[in-house]
């Protein structure tokens, strides 16, 4: 692993995914350098989450 020079932007995306009972399978700590890497999502909101 390279260790980006200092002062360079983190990117660092943390996950914990769980269950359906709630129980944690699984936690997730990336960390990628900014000048290297760029990130994008698509999201799509639950529709519980919707606005009135």
């Amino acid at each position: 692993m390279t260790v980006p020079p200092k002062g360079v932007p983190l990117l660092r995306i943390t996950r914990t995914t769980t269950g359906p009972d709630g129980t944690v399978l699984e936690i997730n700590d990336t960390r990628m350098s900014a000048d290297t890497f760029d990130i994008g999502y698509t999201l799509t909101r639950h529709p519980s989450a919707q606005h009135p």
